[in-house]
């Protein structure tokens, strides 16, 4: 039977909980049912740090430089940091540039390598 190791990493460690949850892992030989779930609540999560302008998961994000928002409110009034044309979002939301790989041991979420907002992904 194939094993596997479910590894979450948590910033502070959480080491009683990883343990735990190692333990619950053992003889899972397929986790693609719990991962396709992780991909909607990704989803999700990403939306809501666009909204939140990250507050969602701790401070918000960093301000634009006051040339860049001055331009960016010429051209593109009222779109947020990280807005610009929204491909940067639908990459991370589950529209056009979106990429789920789920195989019964591993699971990727995120921006597809050949995706239009691919260059910006990093910053945020």
């Amino acid at each position: 039977m194939p094993s596997a190791t479910l590894q979450f990493d948590f910033d502070p460690p959480l080491k009683e909980f990883y343990v735990r949850l190692s333990r619950f892992g053992e003889g899972i030989s397929d986790f693609s049912p719990m991962f396709v779930e992780i991909g909607g609540l990704f989803k999700q999560e990403m939306a809501a740090q666009f909204v939140t302008q990250g507050a969602t998961s701790g401070d918000e994000w960093a301000p634009l430089s006051k040339a860049y928002a001055a331009w960016k409110a010429k051209r593109y009034p009222g779109h947020g940091i990280g807005h610009l044309t929204g491909a940067l979002i639908e990459s991370m939301t589950g529209g056009a540039g979106y990429a789920e790989k789920i195989t019964p041991l591993s699971a990727e979420y995120g921006q597809s390598d050949g995706a239009e907002a691919a260059r910006y992904g990093g910053y945020f």
